[in-house]
């Protein structure tokens, strides 16, 4: 192959891993904003024992998509970078079959970089012919070039594992009042098209998906909501379809189920389950992740 072949080759294969780890850091920082909703859409994918790994694998994206920006050890970084697609996609379609998800949540809080489920698959297909290019035209050599390349990655890995960090921890009492809904008039969402609320009473509104089996775990919770002398009504807002009536034959809920729009919802919150208390048509807390118990729910809340 002559010199200017060579050439052509190597700007299309600086150029193929450009536009992937672009793709790689864009998907691992707009998941790092809110890591506790990348960690619930693994769990409504049907892995729920898995939540703990979300952080990891954004930490594992940014990196990936830094060393192939950089070239750093690229040959090995891009093998890994396929075998990461490779593991996205059966992931993905496995939740597409099995729990009719049409989500990937591949840029997390980067709504518009979404697309459908076909366009994901090819994307996919078309990123890893680009890594495989890329892998046969790389040269021999993987050491890093020079030092600034270093100072670069840790210091975009800082900021992305501050971030990952910063967003992904426990909501058990999520009464900050940082929350966009908090304190927000039920009559500026769009819960006031589902229910015709009434200022003199109290509710506890939960949105909660069918396919998230990890919310069926907090379903009894919500139950004994009615048993509360302070909360008047207690509705539930549902993404998805009851298959075969199991839910309401298994937990015989005690409390209204009003089945919403998977893409309205997400202009009221992109967890499940979220828990919204309202008093006097504002919306007081909300509470992500989790339904507590209706003791824990008094005490912390209720109670001030």
């Amino acid at each position: 192959m002559d010199e200017r072949n060579l050439l052509v080759m190597s700007i299309i294969e600086r150029f193929c891993r450009l536009i992937v780890g672009v793709v790689f850091l864009l998907s691992g920082f707009g998941k790092a904003i809110d890591v506790s909703a990348f960690a619930n859409l693994l769990a409504q994918y049907g892995f729920p024992s898995l939540m703990w790994i979300a952080p990891i694998i954004i930490i594992a994206e940014i990196t990936l998509g830094l060393c192939l920006l950089l070239r750093i050890y690229p040959k090995q970084v891009t093998m890994f970078s396929i075998a990461m697609i490779v593991m996205f996609s059966v992931a993905f379609l496995y939740a597409q079959h099995a729990k009719n998800i049409t989500d990937c949540g591949c840029f997390g809080a980067i709504k518009i970089l979404e697309f459908s489920p076909a366009a994901v698959y090819i994307r996919n297909i078309i990123m890893m012919g680009m890594l495989l290019f890329s892998y046969i035209h790389l040269p021999s050599e993987t050491k890093v070039i020079f030092s600034l390349r270093q100072y670069v990655f840790f210091l975009i890995l800082l900021v992305a594992s501050f971030m990952t960090g910063y967003t992904f921890h426990n909501k058990k009492k999520e009464k900050s009042q940082k929350h966009p809904l908090i304190e927000k008039p039920i009559n500026e969402t769009i819960l006031k098209q589902y229910y015709n609320f009434s200022s003199d009473s109290t509710y506890v509104i939960c949105v909660f998906s069918y396919r998230c089996s990890s919310c069926w775990n907090y379903m009894e919770n919500l139950n004994r909501y009615r048993e509360s002398p302070e909360i008047d009504h207690v509705i539930a807002l549902s993404v998805g379809e009851d298959q075969n009536n199991k839910f309401v034959q298994f937990f015989n809920p005690k409390f209204d189920i009003i089945s919403v729009n998977e893409t309205e919802i997400l202009k009221l919150t992109s967890v499940s389950p979220t828990v919204l208390y309202i008093q006097k048509d504002t919306i007081r807390y909300v509470i992500q992740g989790i339904v507590p118990s209706i003791h824990t729910f008094e005490k912390d809340y209720l109670s001030n």
